[in-house]
């Protein structure tokens, strides 16, 4: 018995599928990717590069935003709102992209976790470099500022002890 993925709804990709007005094989073949993938797409997860295909097609059809193309990239590949993680694709092009340990890409591209300082600023130095998206590097700026506080509140409960 073949592994199916739970249907799930899309509201993203549906409401710019119909906005976009073409048939699923047509804008599959605008996207360069099989027909299959167009439907996954309003109902199921799709890989990065396939889901970097639709949403950068939809998005130039449409006149989308680098924030709304990015949010509906992170739709498609599953991972709705995670917009670093979609900008990236995974953790491994992130860890190619930046030239840091893997350890390092899972913080930077899960944007539930807070971000190590050392490694956090040379990845926020590498991101300007590359030209990275504004919004892409406020979530890695913001969760690093959140690190240096915590660090800077708990040194000084340790100082305040001696």
């Amino acid at each position: 018995m073949p592994l199916t993925q739970p249907e799930r709804d899309n509201p993203l990709m549906r409401r710019y599928f119909r906005e976009v007005g073409l048939p699923g094989k047509q804008l599959a073949k605008r996207c360069g990717v099989a027909y299959s993938q167009i439907y996954m797409a309003r109902t199921h997860n799709v890989g990065a590069d396939n889901a970097q295909k639709i949403s950068r097609t939809v998005a130039l059809i449409l006149g989308l935003s680098e924030r709304d193309r990015l949010e509906l990239k992170a739709e498609i590949m599953g991972r709705p709102g995670e917009i670093v993680r979609a900008w990236f694709g995974n953790p491994t092009t992130a860890a190619h992209l930046l030239d840091v340990h893997r350890r390092v890409t899972a913080e930077i591209v899960d944007e539930e976790k807070s971000i190590a300082h050392r490694s956090g600023l040379w990845a926020l130095e590498k991101l300007r470099k590359i030209g990275a998206p504004e919004i892409v590097i406020e979530s890695v700026e913001m969760r690093l500022r959140t690190t240096l506080a915590r660090h800077s509140r708990l040194s000084g409960c340790l100082r305040s002890r001696v």
